[in-house]
């Protein structure tokens, strides 16, 4: 399994907390930080946007990001959530068995 890193905002504390919990439940996460606070200045819709959100950083792996997105996809409010991929991470050893068996449907 290759281990990658997810970017997502949520609007609010319930979102973030429903979407990291959905996908660790799941086991399409191991583990989902939520970092509060985080300002976005972004354009939609042809207009500058200030936003507080909330900063979800989902560690899980290649074979289960597109089934994490599509999760994701379906609890988020956003017509167009954050989801940006960094792929091929490295970890250490014991930190990437431990992602790995979180994440494997056949335990």
């Amino acid at each position: 399994m290759t281990l990658c890193v997810v970017l997502c905002t949520a609007p609010d504390e319930q979102t973030a907390q429903t979407i990291a919990k959905s996908l660790v439940e799941a086991r399409l996460a191991a583990c989902v930080n939520i970092i509060a606070n985080v300002q976005s200045v972004y354009r939609w819709e042809n207009e500058v946007t200030t936003d507080n959100e909330y900063q979800l950083v989902i560690k899980t792996t290649k074979e289960r990001e597109k089934l994490a997105f599509k999760m994701t996809s379906e609890i988020h409010p956003y017509t167009v959530p954050e989801w940006v991929v960094i792929k091929e991470i490295g970890a250490s050893e014991e930190y990437t068995r431990w992602i790995e068996s979180e994440v494997d449907f056949d335990q």
